[in-house]
């Protein structure tokens, strides 16, 4: 199997999962795999099977890492609740020390609201960015009007 099928297949349970209403679980979706694809064999059965799930793993929270927090100008359409163009159907969050995926009408009110504030402090820490761009222009400016 390579890559782009096995993104493929995380991207389908992370999906089948929302769509029905589940939360899931990182952990969850890596065993699904591992479960689909159990044919190692051998005296080097283990060795293989270790670093498949390893694979697996970094795999899923490539995927799972769509549903957290960005600072991208566009939503993505496919993960937008609809009526929105950036809210999305799910997030990544964290429960009870597990990375887990939760459709946005399972989320407390705390959950959101949490999500809301890091949205915030990432557009505090773009406006301050875009200030000390346009400052060291200016700085840069005087600068080069100065020496010449």
């Amino acid at each position: 199997m390579n890559d782009a099928a096995l993104m493929s297949e995380i991207e389908t349970m992370v999906q089948g999962g929302i769509n029905a209403g589940d939360v899931v679980a990182a952990a969850w979706i890596t065993h699904g795999v591992m479960m689909n694809h159990s044919e190692a064999e051998g005296r080097d059965a283990d060795w293989l099977t270790g670093n498949a799930r390893r694979h697996v793993r970094a795999c899923v929270q490539k995927v799972l890492g769509r549903y957290k927090a960005s600072e991208s100008v566009e939503g993505d359409p496919q993960l937008a609740l609809p009526g929105f163009s950036r809210l999305q159907k799910a997030y990544l969050i964290e429960r009870n020390g597990e990375h887990v995926i939760v459709p946005i009408d399972q989320m407390t009110p705390d959950e959101l609201l949490e999500r809301a504030a890091e949205y915030e402090r990432m557009a505090a820490g773009c406006q301050e960015h875009a200030r000390e761009i346009k400052r060291y222009v200016a700085d840069s400016a005087a600068v080069s009007a100065a020496a010449g």
